[in-house]
This record gives C-alpha cells, sequence and structure tokens, in this order.
C-alpha cells in the first residue's frame, strides 16, 4: 500500500536532498517565486493536467549529483511504496511521486472545505473550554498523572582526556568492521570545531583515517559537515587528511551555510555501533571531554539529528560525474582552464598539453574511437592547448609529476590518453615515443611561465598515491580524478568550486610545491633527464 504525503512536503523533501533553492525552482520552470513558496507551505496546489509536476520533476532529475543524495532518494521512495512496483527512471519516479502527492493534497482540501461548511446540526459539540480557579493546578496533576511507556536500560560512558577521547572513537570505528553490511551503514563525522588541527596528533589523525578507509572497503559510507572559515592552515590539513579518502567514491563532504558558525562540539556516529559526542567542560578550554553511548535508538536519533542540520543548515561540497555525464566534467575542466588565472596540476598526464596535435590525432585513430568522438576529441585538445598558451602570457602553471610513472611510460609505451569522453590507453611506437619527449622538452623550455617538477613517491608530503590527480584553477574550481590503472576500479571523478576551498588547495599544493628540491625543478635537469629516455629510444629505432 501506497503511503499518503502532502504536496508540499514531497517537494520541500526534493528541494532539501537536491540542495535547490525555491529561486532556482522557480527559474527553472518559469513562474514566480511566491508560487513555488505556496506549494511548499501547502497554500496552492498545481491544478491537474498543468505541465508542471513533469517540469519540476525534469529539473530535480538533473540536478541528482552524488550517492548521498540518491540514497536519500531511494530510502524516500522505499518508505512510501514499500514493495509496490516503481518505473525505473528518478524523472518518471518523482513524476509519479508527485501526482499521488498532488491528489493527496486536493482530497485533503476537500474534506477541509466540507468540513468548513457543515450545517450547525452535524458540528460536534466541542467540550467547554472554561477554566476555574482551581485550572492550573488540576492541570499541573493531571501533567504528573501521566503514565509514560517502560523503556529499556540506557546507558551512557563519560570519556575524559584527549588519549581516551581517540581511543574511544578508535574503538568504535574497530567494532564497525564486524557489523553486517548493509545500505545504513554511515559513518558521520563533524569537522567544525579547532579540535582536529589544534589537539590531535598527527598521528592520531591519520591511524583514523587508516580506519575509516578499512570500513570503505566494506561497503560502509563517509559523511563530513565542515565548518569553513578564514583559517587555511585548519583546511589544508583536513585537505591532507580526506584526499586519500574522496578517491574511493564514498566520502561525501558537506559545509556549514553560515562561515562565521562555531561550534564547541565535535560528533563521530557509526550506525548500527555507538556515538562519541566530544565537548569542552569549561569556558578555557579545548575539547576534553566525551559521552560514549552504544544504544541503537540513540545512534539513530544522532544519525537523525545529523540529517536535519545537513537538510537545513548544510550544502554539498562535492559535485559528482558518473560514468554516464563522464562527458560534463572534461567540458567543466576546459571551461575552467579557459578562464584567466593560475593553473596546478598534480600527477595529471603530460597527454594533452604537451603532445603534437598529429600525434594526438594518429593516437585517436588508433585507439579505435568513432570518427566523431575523434572530431570532438580534438577540439577538445585544440581547446585546452589555446586555453593554456594564452594564459601562460601571464600566469604561471605548475606541474608535479612522479618519475614512476616516466619510467612505466617509458617501459611499457603505454600512454593514458585523455579525451573528450574519458581516458584511452594506446601503445606508443618508439618514434612516436620520440616525439613526445621532444615535444616536452619544447614546450617547457619555451614558455617561461611553464614549471614542471618531476619527483619520487619518497617525502611523506607525497603520500596522497599516485592514483589521484588533480587540477587547480585559481579562483575557478578544483577537480579530481582517481584511477588506478593496473587495477581497474571504477573512476572517480569530481569538482569543488566553494572559494575558500579552492583557495586552501592552492595554498596546499604550495606547500607540496616548496618541498620540492630545486634540482628537482630545474628545466635544464629535466630536460636532461628525458634526453636520456629519447638517447636510449633512438638507439632502439629500426
Amino acid at each position: 500500500m501506497i503511503k499518503k504525503i502532502a504536496f508540499g512536503e514531497c517537494l520541500k523533501f526534493f528541494l532539501t536532498t537536491l540542495n535547490i533553492r525555491m529561486s532556482q525552482l522557480s527559474k527553472s520552470i518559469n513562474v514566480d517565486n511566491s508560487l513555488i513558496n505556496h506549494w511548499v507551505h501547502g497554500k496552492r496546489i498545481p491544478p491537474y493536467g498543468s505541465s508542471y509536476i513533469e517540469n519540476i520533476a525534469e529539473f530535480f532529475s538533473k540536478n541528482i549529483y552524488n550517492s548521498y543524495q540518491i540514497r536519500l532518494l531511494d530510502d524516500f521512495f522505499s518508505n512510501l511504496y514499500g514493495d509496490c512496483p516503481m518505473p525505473a527512471h528518478y524523472k518518471d519516479k518523482m513524476i509519479e511521486v508527485l501526482l499521488e502527492a498532488q491528489g493527496y493534497s486536493k482530497e485533503c482540501r476537500e474534506q477541509e472545505y466540507k468540513l468548513a461548511n457543515r450545517t450547525p446540526k452535524d458540528k460536534i459539540k466541542l467540550p467547554s473550554n472554561k477554566m476555574n480557579n482551581n485550572s492550573d493546578s488540576s492541570s499541573k496533576s493531571n501533567l504528573c498523572n501521566i503514565t509514560f511507556p517502560s523503556s529499556k536500560d540506557f546507558s551512557a560512558s563519560l570519556v575524559y582526556g584527549i588519549d581516551n577521547i581517540y581511543n574511544a572513537g578508535i574503538a568504535l570505528l574497530k567494532k564497525a568492521v564486524e557489523v553486517e553490511q548493509g545500505k545504513n551503514n554511515v559513518v558521520y563525522i563533524t569537522y567544525t570545531n579547532n579540535y582536529n588541527l589544534v589537539i590531535q596528533p598527527e598521528c592520531n589523525i591519520f591511524s583514523i583515517r587508516d580506519e575509516l578507509l578499512n570500513l570503505i572497503k566494506n561497503h560502509w559510507k563517509v559523511v563530513f559537515l565542515l565548518r569553513i572559515d578564514h583559517n587555511i592552515d585548519r583546511i589544508i590539513k583536513f585537505i591532507h587528511y580526506v584526499l586519500p579518502l574522496i578517491k574511493t567514491g564514498n566520502v561525501h563532504l558537506y559545509y556549514l551555510n553560515n562561515y562565521n558558525t562555531l561550534t564547541d562540539r565535535e560528533i563521530y556516529i557509526i550506525s548500527e555501533v555507538g556515538v562519541l559526542s566530544c565537548f569542552p567542560t569549561d569556558l578555557n578550554s579545548v575539547i576534553n571531554c566525551g559521552i560514549y553511548l552504544k544504544d541503537k535508538e540513540a545512534v539513530t536519533v544522532y544519525a537523525n539529528y545529523f540529517n536535519v542540520l545537513l537538510g537545513k543548515h548544510a550544502k554539498s561540497l562535492i559535485k559528482f560525474y558518473p560514468e554516464d555525464i563522464k562527458e560534463n566534467y572534461y567540458e567543466a575542466v576546459i571551461k575552467a582552464k579557459e578562464k584567466i588565472g593560475r593553473q596546478l596540476n598534480y600527477n595529471c598526464s603530460f597527454s594533452m598539453e604537451l603532445i603534437t596535435e598529429d600525434l594526438y590525432h594518429k593516437l585517436l585513430l588508433k585507439s579505435g574511437m568513432s570518427f566523431c568522438d575523434v572530431l570532438k576529441s580534438v577540439d577538445f585538445y585544440k581547446r585546452q592547448l589555446n586555453a593554456i598558451i594564452v594564459n601562460l602570457q601571464g600566469e604561471k602553471f605548475l606541474n608535479i609529476h612522479f618519475v614512476e610513472a616516466m619510467d612505466s611510460l617509458f617501459q611499457t609505451r603505454y600512454l593514458y590518453l585523455y579525451t573528450y569522453s574519458g581516458i584511452e590507453k594506446v601503445h606508443l611506437e618508439t618514434m612516436d615515443l620520440i616525439e613526445y619527449y621532444e615535444n616536452i622538452i619544447n614546450f617547457i623550455n619555451t614558455y617561461d611561465n611553464y614549471h614542471v617538477a618531476i619527483i619520487n613517491h619518497t617525502n611523506d608530503k607525497f603520500d596522497i598515491n599516485n592514483d589521484i590527480k588533480f587540477i587547480i584553477k585559481d579562483r575557478q574550481a578544483v577537480f579530481l580524478h582517481a584511477f588506478d590503472p593496473l587495477k581497474k576500479p571504477t573512476e572517480i571523478r569530481l569538482s569543488i568550486e566553494e572559494p575558500v576551498i579552492v583557495k586552501a588547495f592552492m595554498e596546499y599544493f604550495n606547500e607540496l610545491w616548496e618541498h620540492i628540491s630545486p634540482i628537482d625543478k630545474d628545466k635544464k635537469e629535466i630536460t636532461a633527464f628525458l634526453q636520456s629516455y629519447i638517447s636510449i629510444l633512438r638507439c632502439q629505432a629500426p
């Protein structure tokens, strides 16, 4: 049996879950914002036979960006429809739910109208509302005599001291590994206080990260709620902490709407396991105490509270690009690169900007792509190259690459070629690889503002793994792409546009750059390094 829900409540749920403002919806379906407001608050209902519902569902279905939103939507539909069949596509599901809600709201409206227009003899006589002088005491007496249903024993443990708080958090995460896999395996973590930055030793923070990675391998999801402020050092530390988690695709970041929000607590919620709520105990102390709850009902209450925070006071920080819209990711990258500003690349392939157009076109044809995709990719290549050259007139480009990746290319001759529709693995002939290296040398020595560092994976600062690649465009966005050519897991593509986070990423990259030896950034040294490859290849050439 299908559960009933009012149209306004249904519409409000979609707006909240997809982080869409009423003004955005009104513009998309070309109505006044006040009409959307009336719908949400139950003052109006769309008329039958109008195109409103279809247009609303069309707009909503195009604004689903991550698996966390998908989970909330699936739970919502499942709660309403149970085992009843539903359409496969989210747009059609939304249309069906909104139509049912429309009908239910109109039914309620008609009943209200009938009740309001009943004749006096049909109306039910209500008890008198008059109160005597003893009414107050009587009310209190009745309240005191209410019998509440008995509940099972509820226990909580107090945890004192930073070390004990850390140990309690680790214990919670380790216990979660024992939980049977299910659709609601979620870890909720706040990052709103200065607790993680000021108090926790770095080794503790990374130990927590390792436990989260273990849970993610067991198909858990991790949801962070952040406070973003102008403390760039705090955000940089979080970036270094969270990057290996983000690349899994099972981590979702949200941030509080109010930049000035300062909370005095941190919360760790592990579904089905427990809650650790941390806080200070006096005005002059940082977080030094916590309440450890194991009761499953308490965990559910905290998880619901966390989701209320996300719905009312937070925005999604990440935009994911799944496989079916991966072209949108590459288009967004190009549009950002075409804007004026510095560009910083971490572990991104040379294959786009430092390859000749003829060789690029040759490799596209070799990959077996369709003629249409080849044309799109060549245009993609030209736009990117032109954007880089235009920006190089006044802006610096910094690029961090790894010796291991260069050696792998030299030994295997396999290049991971970026195209308009994704990555193509192509094999280079000896002369192709020579041409490739020579063009790199020519490019880095032609443009003074184009800087390259080629380093070994030995510095602790670079422990975020070589399967993460990110592009930072000044004042625009951060684009992250994670894939392992050897393991071939699902590719993760995402972007972050929040200005403070973009700035923090730039500072984080600059910090990495400063930790690179000058010799590894010297263009003459890099040229000599590439020339050594070329010399060996010429000896091998037929």
